[in-house]
């Protein structure tokens, strides 16, 4: 009831001032009140109604400003302590010197409640009252009750000591108190001063929380992230600005079974084959430097000196500023894509030789009838001899013919790594186009428009010829039922930025071969087109397509860092437009036939190695004719033991390559590790690349394709020849 804001209790000594102010008057009024009634009667039955007056309206003002809490405390605290001084005047006039202790009151509560100055201020107003009481007594003006005796002495004795006790204590009262209040103000500014302190290590004790927690999440990031880049699968490096390897992780080792250690510090070119690369020619760091994006298949190389095929991406790193400090280059082992693909690829072909097979029969079977045709009529001998000459003549162009398409079969259906070269397109679609007209029906028109200066590419040629002939022959699905006409063009085209825009492989200003393959058939709606890039897909009956083709052209394409493009109208056709990077004109070797007649040889030994005798009766007939001696074996191991018996005996060895007990790479190496310096040729009906390999090994010269004619054999022996004595190989 009389404690006023506790919240204000520790920091504010105007509370205490204020709690004793309302201990005062709580404690004045119930006293106040209890002596009011007696004080009151006395005084009406005294007949001192002055005294009843003042009481009560003490009283009164007492209980408002006791209750009245609302009233500032400076108001409150000036109002008792006036009272207190009015109160003490008046009984000093009224009653004597005894009622002092009013005005002693009235300076020590005045000191309490309102401070030094107040203190000084009523004890200054005490003196003066005491002064003009005692004045006005000493003169006779008033007569308070003292001693008639030495009255004014008397007086002024009393009020001497009086206002030094007063002094002294009210003086002592609000000095202490005054001290209270420094130090109290001292105390509350150092608790501020501290709680501000407290307040800001709070907050920067949060911030060091927060820091260390963000610190902590990044640390458990940089470790997550550190984990999952060595645990990846995929090869990560780090190189330089210099082309040096900063890190490589672990991958690096599992792929390659070389210590990633051994590559820290080295050039980044020893990590990767840019250069066996379709479109590439120079090396890894050549071609990061120089700014090129490097996206695609390349080869990475092995412990054991192999290499497996990587996709690889590189990026590059920045730092806070947006400088480049180094790059990244992710490597995917895609040995085992790049497997299905070739045998997808190979089912495609495949799937293409079906398609064409009733074509090459109907073409072969021509052929077959123009030989047998005029080689009955040779033997029938009733023929002059120019018609006996015509007729040969017309054998050995069919038979050039048949040896021609089959070379074009093989070519097309082997199964082999990709090769990449300089190819002219144009050869290419002509090659295409002469393996696929026999199997267009005639109602299908077929117009080829070559632009002979369209260029070269980089890329492998069977790849080419899958390209084109599974493009053709989508082509002419779509026209067999009602016909129309099969339009194939090529052309040297600049990607200008609308085109570059379109397609990213294509980048502006660059020269591109464009290849056009159009047909009028029954056409695609757009959901289709969305779908005739991904494998298996198929418009065409059961048992009539695998959905390979497509898929497999769009492959290439992209692996030789080319475009395709698309458009259909249901009812109009479809054309099919493929953009493949053309080769500038210093890149493309000169392919000029070799110049020269084949001269007579110089009596030379030859040992002559098949198991047909047929052949063998052949080529040493057409060997003989050239000046040659010839030696016949139809067996490898007989041909093996005479050569043993002699090795100097022969000057060059002619062997089939496919024959029973022993094949033709088998028995070069054997006759190899009796004599090294000794020319060898090799005949065989298969491609040359399917046996490359074996030949290169067991250091063959010479690769001779079955058939062949006496001129073709007969410079294979003398180049052979040639190169040996030079100690050269020459190339084939």
């Amino acid at each position: 009831m009389i404690e006023p804001d506790s919240s204000r209790r520790d920091v504010d000594l105007l509370y205490w001032r204020e709690y004793i102010l309302n201990a005062i008057l709580f404690v004045g009024v119930i006293l106040g009140t209890v002596t009011y009634v007696p004080s009151l009667y006395m005084s009406i039955v005294g007949g001192v109604y002055g005294v009843a007056f003042i009481d009560t309206v003490v009283l009164l003002i007492a209980v408002g400003l006791f209750f009245g809490k609302r009233i500032p405390f400076h108001f409150r605290s000036v109002g008792l302590i006036s009272m207190m001084y009015v109160l003490g005047v008046w009984l000093l006039v009224s009653v004597g010197p005894i009622s002092q202790i009013y005005l002693f009151a009235f300076s020590v509560m005045a000191g309490l409640l309102l401070g030094v100055r107040a203190a000084i201020a009523a004890l200054v107003l005490n003196a003066v009252t005491l002064l003009f009481v005692g004045f006005t007594s000493g003169t006779g003006f008033y007569s308070p009750f003292l001693p008639e005796d030495n009255r004014l002495v008397a007086w002024s004795v009393t009020t001497l000591n009086f206002l030094f006790v007063n002094a002294v204590i009210s003086l002592s009262l609000s000095v202490l108190l005054k001290g209270l209040e420094q130090s109290l103000a001292s105390a509350n500014a150092a608790t501020s001063a501290l709680r501000d302190e407290q307040s800001q290590l709070l907050r920067s004790n949060l911030l060091l929380h927060e820091e260390m927690a963000e610190r902590k999440r990044v640390e458990q990031e940089l470790h997550q992230l550190g984990m999952a880049v060595e645990q990846a699968s995929e090869v990560i490096a780090i190189i330089d600005t210099e082309g040096k390897v900063l890190y490589v992780n672990s991958a690096y080792e599992r792929l390659t079974g070389i210590p990633r250690q051994e590559r820290l510090q080295q050039a980044v070119d020893v990590l990767v084959e840019i250069d066996s690369t379709p479109g590439q020619g120079r090396p890894l760091w050549e071609a990061i430097s120089a700014g090129s994006a490097l996206e695609g298949r390349f080869k990475l190389r092995k412990g054991d000196g192999g290499t497996c095929s990587v996709e690889m991406t590189v990026s590059r790193m920045f730092n806070n500023l947006g400088e480049m400090v180094s790059y990244v280059i992710v490597l995917r082992d895609v040995s085992q894509e790049a497997i299905m693909e070739q045998r997808l690829q190979q089912a495609a072909k495949l799937e293409s030789i079906g398609t064409l097979a009733g074509g090459i029969a109907h073409d072969f079977n021509n052929i077959l009838a123009s030989i047998l045709g005029h080689s009955e009529l040779l033997l029938r001998g009733n023929l002059h001899e120019d018609e006996s000459r015509g007729s040969a003549e017309e054998i050995v162009q069919a038979s050039l013919r048949a040896r021609d398409l089959v070379r074009q079969i093989l070519t097309f259906s082997r199964q082999l790594e990709v090769q990449c070269r300089n190819v002219s397109l144009k050869e290419v679609v002509d090659e295409a186009m002469r393996l696929l007209r026999p199997t267009i029906p005639s109602t299908i028109e077929i117009v080829v428009e070559t632009n002979g200066h369209s260029g070269h590419v980089f890329a492998d040629p069977i790849q080419l010829h899958q390209v084109v002939m599974n493009l053709c022959a989508n082509a002419y699905h779509a026209m067999e039922a009602g016909g129309g006409v099969l339009s194939i063009s090529l052309d040297e085209i600049v990607a200008d930025d609308d085109l570059a825009g379109r397609y990213p492989h294509l980048e502006s200003g660059k020269e591109f071969v464009q290849l056009l393959v159009n047909d009028t058939g029954h056409g695609m709606d757009a959901q289709t087109m969305e779908r005739i890039f991904d494998p298996f897909f198929t418009t065409k009956e059961k048992g009539k397509g695998t959905g390979l083709g497509l898929s497999t052209v769009h492959g290439i394409v992209s692996s030789l860092g080319g475009e395709i493009a698309v458009y259909s109208e249901v009812g109009k056709g479809t054309s099919f437009t493929v953009y493949f990077p053309r080769l500038a004109p210093a890149e493309i070797p000169s392919n000029a036939p070799r110049a020269g007649s084949v001269e007579s040889g110089g009596n030379q030994r030859i040992m002559l190695v098949d198991d047909e005798d047929a052949l063998l009766r052949l080529g040493q007939r057409m060997l003989e004719g050239f000046g040659y001696r010839v030696v016949t074996y139809n067996r490898s191991p007989v041909a093996l033991e005479e050569f043993r018996k002699s090795p100097e005996a022969f000057d060059l060895v002619i062997t089939d390559q496919t024959m029973p007990s022993m094949t033709g790479t088998q028995f070069a190496q054997e006759l190899r590790a009796i004599r090294a310096n000794l020319p060898i040729i090799l005949l065989s009906g298969f491609s040359e690349q399917s046996i490359s390999g074996h030949a290169g090994r067991n250091g063959l010269f010479k690769f001779v394709h079955k058939p062949f004619t006496r001129v073709d054999l007969a410079r294979a022996v003398a180049e052979s020849l040639q190169a040996a004595s030079k100690g050269d190989e020459p190339a084939d």
